[in-house]
């Protein structure tokens, strides 16, 4: 159903002469069953400030310097030891002289990683600031999204308002790719409540509603922007009974945000 609503949306906000015979019957296929791009991923600081951190990598990786991406080594077997910040350089079981920040890559699908007893997915950078550790994971928008919506909205919700959730929330990481907090990372995982890889295993309805609003975002003069329900024009609990009301996700959006205009991402 939702997608069925946002595919009319989406349709009768195209040009009129555009709609020829067997465009909109094909609107679906053309969007959601497209060859999909290289996913864009964020960057998410984890941990930050610590003596150090026990990192456990299982399965093959590689491991590189992030400063010049120069190439140091490839593991085929998995390793859990502390990793510390030492006066010379960072030392993870063994000591890497000169070297102050790691970029740890799974190099096979299997290999997941745990940073104190936390898994994550994607890429691993290790920061040596001031002798304390940061970590940062990069993973894509869609895995980090499944993550943390996951864990907020853990309950039944209806189908039109996690779809209107999925929206916002995609519309305010794409923003925060764009305007990064710093060099290294673009969102405070810490703040935001983000739990890594085990938390996107949970089947609340946030999975199909990703997948149902995929690669779709909110645009301001072609733009993402700061989709935050802060910045909205209703509050959540409107949404939510909205949606019960009837109204799509789309309708939801536009009460939302007035004069965004939804995209999908690639067209």
């Amino acid at each position: 159903m939702l997608k069925k609503t946002i595919q009319a949306t989406l349709g009768a906000m195209m040009c009129m002469t555009a709609l020829q015979a067997g465009i909109l019957e094909n609107w679906s296929s053309y969007v959601w069953k497209q060859q999909p791009a290289a996913p864009t991923t964020i960057k998410v600081l984890v941990s930050q400030n610590k003596p150090g951190v026990v990192l456990e990598i299982k399965g093959k990786y590689k491991l590189y310097d992030p400063n010049t991406m120069e190439h140091l080594s490839t593991r085929f077997i998995g390793k859990r030891k502390f990793l510390q910040a030492l006066s010379n350089g960072i030392k993870w079981g063994e000591e890497f002289p000169g070297i102050y920040q790691l970029l740890v890559v799974p190099d096979d699908e299997r290999s997941t990683e745990m940073v104190d007893g936390i898994e994550y997915a994607g890429n691993l950078y290790i920061y040596d600031v001031a002798g304390q550790i940061s970590v940062v994971n990069e993973l894509s928008v869609e895995d980090y999204l499944d993550s943390l919506l996951s864990v907020k909205y853990d309950a039944p919700y209806p189908e039109e308002y996690l779809g209107a959730v999925a929206i916002i929330n995609r519309t305010q990481a794409y923003n925060q790719v764009s305007n990064p907090k710093t060099k290294y990372w673009s969102v405070d995982g810490i703040k935001v409540g983000y739990e890594g890889y085990a938390a996107a295993q949970k089947q609340n309805g946030v999975d199909k509603a990703l997948n149902t609003t995929r690669n779709m975002i909110m645009t301001i003069n072609d733009q993402p922007f700061d989709a935050s329900w802060e910045n909205a024009k209703i509050k959540p609990l409107d949404a939510e009974r909205l949606a019960k009301a009837g109204e799509t996700a789309a309708q939801i959006l536009n009460k939302a945000f007035p004069g965004m205009t939804l995209k999908v991402l690639g067209q």
